[in-house]
């Protein structure tokens, strides 16, 4: 579970941090920059997948190695970061806070690890800091390289690069590492090119202990999962945020993910959610030609079924957004980019009551939306984790919580919270 998420100089944040709770969401108009947060989240998971930086950033081809038998998702390829690293580096250019056009993440994790499970907290109670790990990473996003790192774990230092003066024209990077035995602390060296994170892991000076927490981080990381909104075609751009996984032709790489779904212990549970969602529509799969399409079969009327190439935009959308998930493992955090897109408020309600329920059942969500009648469907306790992310005039975006004045709470309960943001009151106040 993400704890912690603190921005400098990524993209439109000069500056922002979110405290991250089970259930978390982002409220803005278009271009406020929701969709930046996400990506910073998908670098993260990028790290998890022992990517390169600029592999993170500008994409790779061929597969990503799985995550275990347990990982239901395939990694085809890994798709970079919208605009690339010449993008990031022109954003991060004009940021006031930073130098040398130096972008800075830093990502808080609950507790990590089977052997520490027996001591995780109730869902809607995080995790503290000193439960889990606290990892920052500084890299330049033009050159590709990373500028400065550091890992500390339930409060001890694992890896830091600083106070160590690194060569910029080096292509080594070194950091300090704290074996957590009596003795120095070794300045060990790794390539500029990608995070120390992934190849601290396999050094030989790396003890067993820290070898297993590095992993169980980077195991941590590469599970966030982020699910775009379509830029254009029938359905998402991914489906999976960190594997690049493109659904050009309507239904078929859908129908691959529901096909992997069904054949799983909750297939029911998806089935009767579809149906209930669609009113008697029931899904099926259909073989055209040997390619597996997802197709909705009406229970009311008897003929053939209709295949996603007929489907609504909205159908396909709200079945893959469904199916992903269902297929969210307990360990993820899953995001969801404009969860109403190309629905009605009745489907994107059910989206949203589902993500309620899965946070319950362990797995972190967050959706980002443009509709103000999405946040009437929180519950008071989640509007500690909502945000509302706006562009200011200088072009820069902010993020604030709505539980920022201590009496807005009072105030929903006298006046729906989708009608304030309707008559624009609430984001003037914040």
């Amino acid at each position: 579970m993400l704890t912690r998420l603190r921005l400098a100089a990524w993209k439109s944040f000069a500056n922002a941090e979110l405290r991250l709770g089970r259930r978390n969401a982002l409220f803005g108009g278009c271009g406020a920059g929701k969709s930046n947060l996400l990506d910073a989240l998908r670098v993260l998971s990028g790290i998890g997948h022992e990517l390169s930086i600029d592999e993170i950033l500008n994409g790779r081809l061929g597969a990503l190695p799985r995550l275990g038998d347990s990982d239901p998702y395939e990694m085809r390829s890994w798709e970079g970061i919208r605009g690339g690293s010449r993008l990031v580096a022109r954003m991060a250019s004009r940021a006031p806070t930073t130098s040398a056009s130096a972008v800075e993440l830093q990502v808080g994790l609950g507790i990590l690890g089977k052997a520490r499970a027996a001591r995780r907290k109730p869902a809607h109670e995080p995790p503290s800091e000193n439960e889990g790990a606290a990892y920052r990473i500084v890299f330049h996003p033009e050159h590709e390289a990373v500028l400065g790192e550091s890992l500390l774990f339930e409060g001890k230092e694992v890896f830091d690069s600083a106070p160590i003066a690194n060569d910029p024209e080096s292509p080594f990077f070194e950091v300090r590492y704290f074996p957590g035995t009596k003795g120095g602390r070794p300045h060990l060296k790794f390539e500029k090119s990608r995070p120390v994170l992934s190849q601290l892991a396999r050094h030989p000076e790396c003890s067993s202990r820290h070898r297993a927490v590095l992993r169980d981080v980077l195991a941590s990381l590469s599970r966030v999962r982020v699910f775009d909104a379509p830029e254009s075609g029938p359905g998402p751009r991914r489906l999976s945020g960190s594997g690049g996984r493109a659904t050009g032709d309507p239904g078929r790489d859908l129908a691959s993910s529901v096909a992997s779904l069904l054949s799983k212990p909750k297939a029911g549970d998806f089935r009767g959610f579809v149906a209930k969602a669609l009113r008697g529509q029931s899904l099926v799969l259909t073989n055209t030609m040997g390619e597996l399409k997802v197709a909705l079969q009406d229970d009311t009327q008897s003929g053939g079924a209709f295949e996603a190439s007929v489907l609504a935009k909205g159908a396909l959308r709200f079945l893959a957004v469904a199916a992903a998930i269902f297929q969210a493992g307990p360990a993820d955090l899953l995001a969801i980019d404009d969860i109403e897109s190309d629905l009605p408020p009745s489907l994107a309600r059910r989206l949203v009551e589902l993500l309620h329920v899965t946070s319950e059942a362990g797995t972190q969500v967050l959706f980002t939306t443009r509709v103000p009648i999405a946040l009437a469907w929180l519950a008071e306790e989640d509007y500690k984790t909502t945000w509302l992310v706006k562009r200011e005039e200088g072009g820069g975006s902010t993020v604030t919580s709505l539980d920022t004045d201590p009496g807005f709470a009072a105030l929903v309960a006298r006046q729906p919270i989708g009608g304030l943001f309707a008559d624009g009151w609430l984001e003037g106040a914040l």
